[in-house]
C-alpha cells in the first residue's frame, strides 16, 4: 500500500477513506478520515467526526478527532489528544493532556506530560501515568499501575477531607501553591495521611504522590483487569462511500436495448427520385410545412410529424403504396416521439419533482452545509428499475426506462454510466440533477437513433403495436413507486451522516422498550448494562438524531412510516433496507451516558 504524501497545511472537506498511509508535512483538518496505514503528521490534526486509523498516529502538535478516535496501533502527540471516545489498541503517549469528553479505552498504557481525565470511564490494559493528575467523576478508572503528581477534583474537595481540616485555611488560599503546601507537611504527616483511608484508590494513591511518599500506586485487583475485545477496523461510521457499481442491463432481457444496440441499419426506401415523393415533397413545401427532405426531418424532435401526417394522408399522388409507406413511417416515429415524451415526463415528475423529494430528505436530516456526501447514481437507478419491474402495469416503463439506462451505461466502457458525486448537501440536489440529465439526453439520442434507421423505427413501432412497450394509461403507481425508491436510496445514503448507533453506560434495570416508543433497537431483547464489560452484546442501542447526546427518533419514525419504512427495518437490516444497512455501526457501536429521552435522566 503507498503512503499518500501531502507537503504543505491539508483540508480535506469530505469524509475520506485512504487504503495506504499518510504523511501530512503541517496541519491536518477533515471531516471524517480513515486510513489503512500509518498517519504521520507534523503540525495539528483536527476531525471533526471521526478518525479511524488501522496502524499507528504519530502528531507534532495538538490531536483533536471529534466523535470518536480509533487506531490500531500507537499514538502519539506533541500536545493535547482530545476527542469524546478514545479507542486505541496500542499506546496513547501525549506532551499535553488527554481528554475524553465521554470514554477512554487503550489496551496497554496511557502517558501524558499533562493530565489524564474523561467524564465516565478511563480503561488501560497498563500503567497510567501523568505529570498532572487522572480524573473520572464517577471514578470509573481501571489499570495496572498508576504514577501522578498533582491532585484533582481542586482545592475545595481537599479542603472539606477531614484528614486535612488542620491545613483548610491553606488549601483555599489562592495565594498558595500546591507546592507551598506540601511544604507545609512534616515528613511524619506526609505519611500518617498516606496511611489513613479516605476515598477512591485513586484518591488516596494521588494523594500519596503528591506528598512524595510513593512515586507509584499499583492497582487493586479489582481495577485490574485487562481490556474486552473490541475491533478497531480501518474504516469509519462518517464516511458515506459510493455504494458498488451495479450491473449492466443485459441487452438479451430487454427487447428495446436490443434493437437499438443492433448494428444492422436497414435504410428507408430509395424514393429519391420517385414521382410519387416528389409530388408530396413539393405540396409539403407549397403550403409552408417543410422545405427539407421528408425523411431528414424525421428526426427533429421540435417538428410537429401529426400535421405533416394529417396533411399527406390528403394527398392524392400516382402511387398509393408510397403514401402508405410514408404514413406508416410517420406513424411509427410519432409512436416512438411519445414513448420519449412520457419517459421523459416521467423522470421529471420521480426524479425532479419540484425538488420536493430531496428537500424533502434533507430537511428530515437537518443536514449540515459543511457536510460533503457521496452518492453514486448508478444505485439510485438501479433501485428506481426494481421498483418499477415489481408493478405489473409498469412492465413498458422499466423496459424503455431500462434501454436508456444501458445506453448510458454502455457509453462508459460499460461499468456504469453515471458519475459518483460528490458535494456539500447545498450543492447535492444540482450534481445530481446534472447527472440525472443524462437519461433525459440518451433518452433523445435513443429516440434519434431509433427514427433516423427505418428497420430499427418498424421493430421498435412493432414493440409498442404489441403491447410489449404499451404505456399505461394510469402511470400513477409507477410514479409513486419510482418517487419512493428514489427518495429511500438518497436517504439511505445521507443518514448515517447525522445519526449515530450507540450504546448506553447508565444502568438499566428493567427492559425500558416498553416506555419507549420512539427508541431505535438495534437487536432484538437486548436490555440491560454489565458495568464490568462495555463491550457486551446486551446493550440498548437507539439511534441519534442530531448531537450525540439526544436520542429521540419520533419524528424519524413518523416520516419513515410515510414511505412504508420501520424504524425496526432501519436499525435490524429489515424491510427495503437489507441486511446491510449499518451492519459496521451495529457491530461497533459509540458509547453514550445519557438515556433515550423516553426514559429520562
Amino acid at each position: 500500500m503507498a503512503t499518500q504524501i501531502f507537503s504543505k497545511n491539508t483540508v480535506l472537506g469530505k469524509n475520506t477513506k485512504f487504503d495506504g498511509s499518510v504523511h501530512v508535512d503541517g496541519d491536518l483538518t477533515c471531516v471524517g478520515l480513515a486510513i489503512e496505514g500509518d498517519l504521520t503528521v507534523s503540525g495539528s490534526v483536527l476531525a471533526e467526526r471521526s478518525l479511524h486509523v488501522g496502524g499507528n498516529v504519530s502528531v507534532g502538535q495538538d490531536l483533536d478527532s471529534g466523535l470518536l478516535l480509533r487506531a490500531r496501533g500507537d499514538v502519539s502527540a506533541g500536545g493535547d489528544v482530545t476527542a469524546a471516545n478514545l479507542q486505541v489498541d496500542g499506546t496513547v503517549k501525549a506532551q499535553g493532556n488527554i481528554t475524553a469528553q465521554e470514554t477512554i479505552f487503550v489496551r496497554n498504557d496511557l502517558d501524558a506530560s499533562g493530565s489524564i481525565q474523561a467524564a465516565f470511564i478511563i480503561h488501560a490494559g497498563g500503567a497510567i501515568r501523568a505529570a498532572g493528575w487522572v480524573k473520572c467523576p464517577n471514578f470509573e478508572i481501571y489499570c495496572q499501575s498508576l504514577r501522578t503528581k498533582l491532585l484533582p477534583l481542586g482545592r475545595g474537595f481537599w479542603a472539606s477531607l477531614p484528614i486535612l481540616a488542620k491545613w483548610r485555611d491553606d488549601i483555599l488560599d489562592a495565594g498558595k501553591s500546591f507546592e507551598d503546601l506540601r511544604k507545609l507537611l512534616t515528613p511524619e504527616e506526609c505519611q500518617e495521611l498516606a496511611n489513613t483511608r479516605f476515598g477512591h484508590w485513586t484518591l488516596e494513591g494521588q494523594l500519596r504522590m503528591f506528598l512524595c511518599v510513593e512515586d507509584q500506586v499499583e492497582a487493586p485487583s479489582e481495577a485490574r483487569r485487562p481490556l474486552p475485545a473490541f475491533n478497531v477496523p480501518p474504516t469509519t461510521d462518517t464516511v458515506v462511500p459510493c455504494p458498488p457499481r451495479p450491473p449492466v442491463p443485459n441487452a438479451e432481457t430487454n427487447e428495446l436495448l436490443a434493437v437499438v444496440e443492433d448494428p444492422k441499419i436497414t435504410p428507408f426506401p430509395n424514393y429519391a427520385t420517385n414521382a410519387s415523393y416528389q409530388s408530396i415533397l413539393k405540396n409539403l413545401k407549397a403550403s409552408g410545412r417543410l422545405d427539407t427532405d421528408l425523411r431528414a426531418a424525421y428526426p427533429n424532435l421540435d417538428l410537429d410529424l401529426s400535421t405533416l401526417y394529417s396533411d399527406i394522408s390528403s394527398m392524392s399522388v400516382p402511387d398509393q403504396s408510397v403514401k402508405t409507406q410514408i404514413l406508416n413511417e410517420i406513424n411509427a416515429a410519432i409512436n416512438i416521439r411519445i414513448m420519449h415524451g412520457n419517459l421523459r415526463n416521467f423522470i421529471e415528475q420521480t426524479i425532479f419533482v419540484k425538488q420536493l423529494r430531496l428537500t424533502y430528505v434533507g430537511d428530515m436530516i437537518k443536514m449540515e452545509d459543511n457536510v460533503v456526501c457521496e452518492f453514486n447514481p448508478d444505485v439510485i437507478i438501479q433501485s428506481l428499475l426494481s421498483a418499477l419491474g415489481a408493478l405489473p402495469d409498469a412492465g413498458p416503463i422499466f423496459k424503455i426506462a431500462g434501454a436508456v439506462y444501458g445506453l448510458v451505461t454502455s457509453m462508459s466502457g460499460g461499468g456504469g454510466g453515471m458519475d459518483p458525486v460528490d458535494a456539500k448537501f447545498v450543492e447535492l440536489e444540482g450534481k445530481l440533477s446534472a447527472e440525472f440529465d443524462k437519461l433525459n439526453v440518451q433518452n433523445d439520442k435513443m429516440t434519434v437513433k431509433l427514427i433516423s434507421s427505418w428497420g430499427k423505427l418498424h421493430a421498435a413501432n412493432e414493440l409498442i403495436a404489441d403491447g410489449t412497450l404499451s404505456w399505461p394509461v394510469d402511470e400513477s403507481s409507477s410514479i409513486l413507486a419510482a418517487g419512493n425508491a428514489y427518495e429511500l436510496e438518497v436517504f439511505k445514503s445521507l443518514l448515517p451522516i447525522h445519526w449515530h448507533p450507540m450504546y448506553s453506560t447508565q444502568f438499566f434495570d428493567r427492559d425500558t422498550r416498553k416506555n419507549c416508543g420512539n427508541t431505535a433497537w438495534m437487536q432484538v431483547g437486548g436490555w440491560g448494562y454489565n458495568r464490568l464489560d462495555p463491550f457486551v452484546a446486551w446493550v440498548p442501542y437507539w439511534l441519534t438524531y442530531g448531537h450525540r447526546a439526544k436520542a429521540g427518533c419520533r419524528e424519524a419514525e413518523e416520516r419513515l412510516a410515510t414511505l412504508g419504512v420501520s424504524i425496526k427495518d432501519l436499525t435490524m437490516g429489515g424491510g427495503k433496507w437489507g441486511t446491510e444497512i449499518w451492519r459496521f455501526d451495529r457491530a461497533n457501536a459509540v458509547g453514550t451516558w445519557q438515556y433515550p429521552d423516553c426514559v429520562g435522566g
